[in-house]
């Protein structure tokens, strides 16, 4: 379990530009828009006194990509052009999986390794949330004060709702419903109230800053972000 630090007000646009459309090939061949992911930033080392060298992945969920050959990206170009879509192989020759997970099978995350030079070459318009500086692991989240209650919004492209000519993504707002369990230690999953639809497996959560707080509680004036919206149908 991982959240995202953040340090704009409601949303920062560059979080709208981590998240990602994933399509899938249909039975009849046609490709669906069937959910949603991220790029992550691994820090790998600080390169210049103001830049940072990342290793870029694709994050998802498990259910995703499991038992798939291959999957399909939509990113928006820097310009006015449509969005350009990217084909990714998700299995090798010899059948083994490109992508990677976690060894506990009822952890629903999909990891994959992403090309960021060729995106940038081909003047695409992405970021990712950086590792260094974006996340609070367990007990980040306890020196925060983060608790039920606490206001998120989620990201995607539920009912395959691409955009048309270029990605747009939707944003809904909900609350964390359960997350003390997870915090202890004792749970690997923590609970949000919010509306999803299929489309939204594999888009992170933000948590939405706090500018009043009851007395004697912690008031979060940062974003945090970076969950799944696992949601089975």
């Amino acid at each position: 379990m991982a959240l995202i630090l953040g340090y704009m007000a409601l949303i920062p646009p560059f979080f709208l530009d981590c998240v990602v459309a994933i399509g899938l090939l249909a039975g009849d061949g046609s490709k669906q828009w069937v959910a949603s992911g991220f790029l992550y930033g691994d820090f790998v080392k600080q390169v210049t006194e103001t830049e940072k060298s990342y290793v870029t992945y694709l994050v998802t969920n498990r259910h995703v990509f499991e038992g798939k050959k291959t999957a399909f990206l939509r990113f928006n170009p820097e310009g006015d052009e449509q969005a350009r879509e990217y084909e990714i192989e998700l299995t090798r020759q010899d059948g083994t999986s490109v992508w990677f997970a976690h060894r506990d099978p009822q952890v629903d995350v999909a990891v994959i390794p992403i090309d960021a030079n060729l995106l940038k070459k081909d003047r695409i318009r992405f970021q990712f949330f950086q590792s260094d500086s974006h996340i609070a692991d367990r007990a980040k989240l306890r020196e925060l004060g983060i608790t039920e209650g606490d206001g998120i919004y989620t990201l995607g492209f539920p009912l395959a709702l691409v955009g048309g000519e270029r990605n747009f993504v939707i944003a809904r707002g909900g609350i964390i419903a359960r997350i003390r369990d997870t915090l202890a230690g004792s749970n690997k999953e923590f609970l949000i109230d919010t509306f999803v639809f299929p489309g939204n497996s594999g888009g992170p959560v933000i948590i939405r800053p706090e500018f009043l707080a009851i007395e004697g509680t912690t008031r979060f004036s940062r974003f945090l972000s970076l969950t799944f919206c696992s949601i089975e149908w």
